[in-house]
């Protein structure tokens, strides 16, 4: 009776069945390694006697593929016996199939329970072979994140919450040190590859707890910051306890001969690149990042670094995303678009786009994409002007390419000039547990036609013919009926620019360059308040001051140039700023930086000027990526469009403020009021904008434009912005940014 009540108590305190005479249960699936068709599955378990055990095992439809019988065990004693599947079905993320185990015991003799266990079983082979890891013979990739400060006792609806979420943002793997069983029998239910962390509170315990399950396809025993004599002894253990997996020891040289997968805490891409090109032969070993990617704040740049290591460096099998990357995910910030986008499943390569044909690549290695459909837009100068959806039925082999036809006739005929794109979305056709009908899986935006930019943007009409006139005293004004502009004698700077009476210019505001932006939390890691202290507040010394007149090339009419000129002597470097305005108030803006000699800073922050317009101008309007914020190293997600925004209703959501808001690949941006009065920046060039309530200037709208600016990279402490990607980085060498101020009017079309 004693035993009975501890028995209900067990199942009461645990929600799983613990049998009396069944325990320690081990199940070891392996595979045929030539033909990877059959399999075998190893069975252990300690039997406490006095009975007779009878098994089968089913498949996920409930039909018995194997059964039998064991001998009597009248001793408690240790049993072990083995079953072969032919054509067995195997479990992976993608596809994670699984069979039943069934032990049945019942007494020999005298009284005593019935009792049955039932046991989960994914046949799965894990191996390292040839420098990779691989899994069922394929080579294994793993888009994963870390997750070890997930609250205690979730439930199971709280448990497949994350994992929907992680689905949806195309991640594959877990690294945990969770001992929960139900949070890996929801990782083998519905596909999600683990590694278990088992910390000095654990040990083997958990490892023996937590064996069965076919998700769990490699142990941790946590960072080698020391070679500890606990841990080492753990690290040994689990190879000798379980040689179906591999075991990491975080940051374990990789010339150490107990490292069989080299795990690096926190590389750059390089870094990780640097390893897999590595001919030494000690090294020839699979790559897996134990974390990367700095989730704090404004980050995640060069993710699309990490994963295209995949198509040049077979050694390199993924990696685990820095711990916080899940509170980004849940907070739904914008740089988790491009962990979305860059860990996406399929991609979509130019075949003849201007007629509808594409090819689909199936990135997949087990997923033949029979559930999924196609959605596409076309794009002509960024405005949506044709949209279908495809719906015939098509499946592709994994690692395999097919065609389509969206069935769309030629776009050069119907829009012979103009920048033309293709927006294609792939999304689910029938929903499962845990990803909804209709949620996108995966998207691309392909080039049609390049945008060709004007060498002399769209000229503003000519509202006055007469000439401008230019008039000297404590500032040098250009004007006539239509417009009036002034800058600063002493200063160079732009003081006032009204065009038909509305003033473009905030009060108290004016037109400056800026090599300067707010730091993200990884600009802060790598010293950056000390390595770009010197542009936060730079100081111009004006050096030369010159206005004449110029032949305007597109009007044949007479323009005024200004040309300033400054020295920066902290930099070390020459500064030359020339303004064109021709009769309409048009402004032409050449920006030309010089560093002096090898002696100059030249790593900046940004490259570009700050206009600081009147509050009511807050109405964006820009063609180039969005919708979201997106920078050098962080935009492959934000496609090329036309988009709107309201200044006064964006706002940092970063903690503490940092970067924030920037747009990559503008070909105009138009800041106006609510009547549709302001201004359009183009340029020969694309370029970056943003525009946000200024925080030096009450009353005012800062208008970023950048030639460039600094990604949000990818660092972790590394103190080196040389680690960054190269042209993520404001290098400043000699070189100019032209663009154009054209008013927006009443009497002003636009393009």
């Amino acid at each position: 009776m004693k035993k009975l009540l501890f028995l209900i108590l067990l199942v009461l305190s645990t929600g799983r069945v613990y049998a009396a005479i069944i325990d320690s249960l081990h199940v070891t699936p392996s595979i045929d390694e030539q033909t990877f068709k059959n399999g075998k599955l190893d069975i252990t378990f300690w039997n406490q006697g006095n009975s007779m055990v009878t098994y089968c095992l089913m498949d996920a439809d409930g039909e018995v593929v194997a059964e039998g019988k064991l001998v009597k065990q009248v001793k408690p004693a240790r049993q072990q016996f083995a079953i072969d599947v032919q054509k067995v079905k195997r479990w992976t993320a993608e596809t994670p199939y699984q069979y039943t185990l069934c032990l049945n015991a019942t007494p020999i003799k005298g009284k005593g329970l019935a009792e049955q266990v039932k046991q989960k079983v994914g046949f799965r082979l894990v191996a390292i072979r040839y420098a990779k890891l691989f899994l069922n013979g394929c080579p294994l990739f793993l888009k994963g994140i870390n997750l070890h400060n997930l609250q205690p006792n979730m439930s199971r609806v709280d448990m497949i919450n994350i994992l929907r979420l992680l689905k949806a943002h195309n991640i594959n793997a877990v690294c945990t040190d969770r001992v929960d069983p139900l949070w890996y029998d929801l990782c083998d239910e519905y596909g999600f590859y683990a590694c278990v962390e088992l910390g000095r509170s654990q040990h083997i315990a958990a490892f023996k707890q937590l064996y069965n399950h076919p998700s769990i396809i490699m142990w941790s025993v946590g960072k080698a910051e020391t070679d500890d004599v606990v841990i080492s002894r753990l690290f040994e253990k689990l190879k000798k306890e379980d040689t179906k997996r591999p075991v990491i020891w975080v940051d374990m040289p990789f010339t150490d001969k107990r490292c069989e997968l080299y795990a690096p805490f926190a590389p750059t891409a390089k870094v990780a690149d640097d390893f897999c090109n590595m001919g030494n032969p000690v090294a020839e070993k699979p790559q897996l990042l134990a974390s990367y990617a700095q989730p704090n704040g404004n980050s995640y740049g060069a993710i699309d670094e990490y994963m295209s290591l995949r198509y040049r460096q077979p050694k390199y099998a993924g990696g685990f995303l820095c711990e916080g990357t899940l509170a980004n995910m849940q907070a739904a910030t914008p740089a988790m678009q491009e962990i979305r986008y860059q860990m996406q499943s399929i991609s979509t390569l130019s075949h003849a786009p201007r007629i509808g044909r594409l090819e689909v690549f199936n990135d997949s290695f087990y997923d033949t994409l029979s559930n999924v459909y196609i959605r596409w837009v076309v794009r002509h100068n960024g405005v949506p002007v044709k949209n279908g959806v495809y719906t015939k039925p098509f499946s592709v082999a994994p690692r395999k390419t097919t065609n389509i036809n969206l069935g769309f006739t030629d776009l050069f005929k119907t829009y012979p000039k103009g920048e033309l794109t293709l927006d294609v979305s792939y999304h689910q056709a029938i929903a499962t547990e845990l990803i909804a009908k209709d949620q996108e899986l995966a998207k691309a935006q392909i080039t049609v036609r390049p945008f060709k930019p004007s060498v002399e943007p769209l000229q503003a009409s000519m509202v006055d013919k007469r000439p401008l006139k230019l008039k000297r005293g404590q500032n040098i004004v250009i004007s006539n009926a239509c417009c009036t502009v002034a800058f600063d004698k002493a200063t160079g700077w732009l003081t006032r620019y009204d065009v038909n009476g509305q003033k473009l210019l905030a009060e108290g505001g004016t037109l400056k360059p800026t090599f300067w932006r707010a730091l993200t939390n990884n600009d802060r890691a790598a010293n950056g308040e000390k390595q770009f202290a010197q542009w936060e507040k730079p100081t111009y010394t004006l050096v030369a001051l010159k206005t004449e007149k110029v032949k305007s090339n597109s009007t044949q009419r007479t323009d005024i140039c200004l040309t300033a000129q400054y020295e920066l002597k902290e930099q070390n470097v020459a500064l030359s700023i020339c303004y064109t305005i021709n009769e309409g108030g048009v402004m032409k803006v050449e920006q030309t930086v010089t560093p002096n000699d090898e002696t100059a800073v030249p790593l900046a922050l940004r490259y570009g000027m700050t206009l600081q317009m009147p509050v009511d101008m807050c109405q964006s309007e820009y063609f180039g990526r969005g919708p979201l914020e997106n920078y050098a190293d962080r935009k492959e997600s934000q496609f090329v469009g036309q988009y709107k925004y309201n200044v006064a209703h964006a706002q940092c959501p970063y903690v503490p403020y940092q970067a924030w808001g920037n747009h990559c690949d503008v070909r105009y941006w138009r800041q106006t009021n609510a009547l549709g009065l302001g201004l359009e920046v183009s340029s020969a060039a694309t370029f970056g904008a943003s525009a946000y309530l200024a925080k030096t200037l009450p009353s005012a709208i800062d208008l970023h434009i950048d030639l460039k600016q600094s990604g949000v990279n990818e660092m972790v402490n590394v103190g080196q912005y040389p680690e960054m990607i190269t042209d993520t980085r404001v290098l400043l060498h000699k070189q100019t940014f032209t663009f154009w101020l054209n008013p927006i009017m009443d009497n002003v079309e636009k393009h």
